[in-house]
């Protein structure tokens, strides 16, 4: 099949295609913005890499889709005239608790705790992981636990001990010098033990398992959120020094980005390059720029003026290693 050329706006294969249903992006916040068009770059590049492992969780054992029918949704959408990602994953959220009701009724009465609470479980398990600080959870405890075995740092501190006095009392000794010598024996491991302790009290967790994280104890109750947020402030200069672990630059993107994703109109633009690929076809640049600027204006001479100011922006933003990081 060869590919088809769209060279004029009324061309009815682009027929679904409407600047003003874009005029949402204006008032969304700059991360909501970065949202938009991280999905749209994932899609057009073909990275779909956990893109939607926190959504519809409920819904996916439901219904039995994956995440690319997921994704083949969204497009759909878009090509209806509802281009809003954000509106879609509330929609997939709305339908995802009618799923978790659903299938909570299909099992019995004593089954339905459990059965709750793994549910409970699916669709909180992706919400967690955007955090930026967590509570420290049983199950990292436990890993974190098998890595000091793992290493022989835990060797020792097993020991309770209380075991070292119960051998002690349950001896005989033949005379007063031989129970003073099993006493000095076994202050000798109780000192040795506490050591062990203590000196394992020193060492932060991150320097033996070699990770970018810390597993932090926070005394909520003895301090005010300010006092707490000052010492952390502190404390963070100290912990990067002390893991070897740089603080890496901001990806915040500057206003001045955002604002040229708004007036380029590259989140329109990528649906219009997603439907090309999804239907084989070309549109033309004159088509286009019609299309994404239908006042005319500079947006129009920019786009249809060769590898102009829109396409080498797109470019720039569309590339591996861009993250919106301050420039």
């Amino acid at each position: 099949m060869s590919k088809k050329y769209i060279n004029n706006i009324n061309d009815r294969d682009i027929a679904w295609f409407n600047i003003d249903n874009y005029q949402y992006i204006e008032e969304l916040s700059e991360q909501d913005v970065i949202i938009e068009f991280d999905i749209r770059k994932r899609v057009f590049q073909g990275d779909l890499s956990g893109v939607a492992s926190g959504w519809g969780s409920n819904l996916k054992l439901a219904t039995g889709v994956d995440e690319s029918d997921f994704i083949r949704m969204f497009i759909n959408k878009v090509i209806a005239g509802n281009p809003s990602f954000l509106s879609y994953v509330t929609e997939l959220k709305f339908y995802d608790d009618i799923a978790k009701k659903h299938l909570k009724s299909l099992f019995p009465g004593k089954a339905t705790k459990p059965v709750l609470s793994l549910l409970d479980d699916i669709s909180d398990f992706g919400s967690r992981r955007p955090y930026k600080i967590w509570p420290t959870s049983i199950a990292e405890v436990i890993g974190s636990y098998e890595l000091l075995e793992s290493t022989g740092l835990t060797e020792g501190l097993e020991d309770n001990a209380k075991d070292f006095w119960l051998e002690f009392d349950g001896s005989s000794f033949d005379s007063k010098k031989d129970k003073l010598e099993a006493l000095r024996e076994v202050m000798s491991k109780q000192i040795e033990f506490t050591k062990k302790h203590f000196d394992s009290v020193k060492v932060y967790f991150s320097e033996v398992s070699k990770n970018d994280h810390v597993l932090c104890n926070v005394d909520l109750a003895g301090f005010s959120d300010a006092e707490l947020i000052a010492h952390f402030q502190k404390s963070l200069v100290e912990w990067r020094e002390l893991l070897g672990v740089p603080e890496p630059e901001r990806k915040v993107s500057t206003p001045r980005i955002i604002g040229k994703l708004k007036e380029f109109r590259i989140i329109p633009l990528l649906d219009l390059f997603i439907w090309e690929i999804e239907n084989d076809a070309k549109i033309k640049k004159s088509t286009l720029s019609i299309l994404l600027f239908p006042d005319g204006g500079s947006g129009e001479m920019l786009l249809e003026s060769g590898k102009g100011k829109i396409m080498r922006f797109l470019d720039k933003v569309m590339a591996s290693n861009f993250d919106f990081k301050d420039e």
